[in-house]
């Protein structure tokens, strides 16, 4: 808490505060203060969870992944709910200088791929977007407009670099489900038999089985997450849903953001 009240001091936060407030306020004020003079890949983030998850989608059904292992790149932000859309930020602070391979790594694993941007980097961008690809824009307003509506990629994915996205015991639930059980072979190469079976998926089937078991890793299999994310203040929701914490840490988080401050 020291550090914080140094941060809201230091930062200029704190002038003209009278008397003590929820830290919930606190964060929402260091966070409008964001929105006006830097935003950064947080609040590309943030308004993905805020606008694309909790109010197009149901958490219940639905999972936000981020840093999400795609090939060679992360993908910032994945939404699984029937089908994978991989949002690539560039904000305008970003380079664009990696967006072909990024996009490219993508291609190979999600079925719909969006690069999230500002207005003064189009430019940059839309000439080497392939046809597939969308494109939304972050506006002054702080809403996602879509410029261009992305296209079904899956049945161009390939099942071998959705493999190596996945953890092990996800990979080894789609072999049980699609070929009955898993390779008779010793523990130490039960991950080769495994990719040897999953490469010869189909690209829809692989991709379809993709997007259950990375559904599970979030949404229904964690009760009280909705209402927990939902009870945030909106400028943590997407440091909450990345963090994914514990039920205890949810609790402990609910009540210090109650708690009545004084960084004045």
């Amino acid at each position: 808490m020291h550090e914080l009240r140094r941060i809201f001091r230091h930062s200029g936060l704190a002038d003209g505060v009278k008397g003590p407030l929820p830290l919930r306020e606190w964060f929402d004020r260091a966070y409008a203060n964001l929105l006006k003079g830097y935003r950064s890949q947080y609040v590309y983030k943030n308004a993905i969870a805020n606008q694309l998850l909790l109010r197009r989608h149901s958490m219940r059904e639905s999972a936000l992944l981020t840093e999400f292992n795609a090939g060679v790149s992360k993908a910032d932000a994945v939404l699984i709910n029937g089908t994978s859309t991989v949002y690539e930020i560039k904000s305008e602070f970003d380079s664009t200088q990696r967006l072909e391979s990024q996009l490219r790594s993508y291609g190979e694993i999600f079925d719909r791929i969006y690069v999230c941007t500002h207005a003064s980097q189009v430019k940059h961008i839309e000439p080497i977007l392939p046809p597939h690809v969308g494109l939304i824009l972050l506006s002054s307003r702080y809403s996602l407009e879509e410029v261009r509506e992305a296209q079904s990629n899956k049945r161009r994915v390939v099942p071998e670099m959705i493999f190596h996205s996945l953890r092990r015991a996800e990979y080894c639930s789609i072999v049980q489900k699609r070929f009955g059980a898993l390779p008779s072979s010793p523990p130490a190469e039960i991950s080769l038999a495994c990719h040897a079976l999953f490469s010869t998926l189909a690209p829809e089937v692989a991709h379809d089985d993709m997007v259950e078991v990375l559904r599970a890793r979030q949404g229904a299999t964690r009760p009280g997450l909705v209402e927990f994310i939902k009870g945030l203040p909106a400028s943590l929701r997407a440091a909450a849903l990345y963090a994914d914490l514990t039920t205890r840490h949810q609790d402990a988080l609910t009540r210090l953001l109650d708690k009545a401050v004084n960084f004045a």
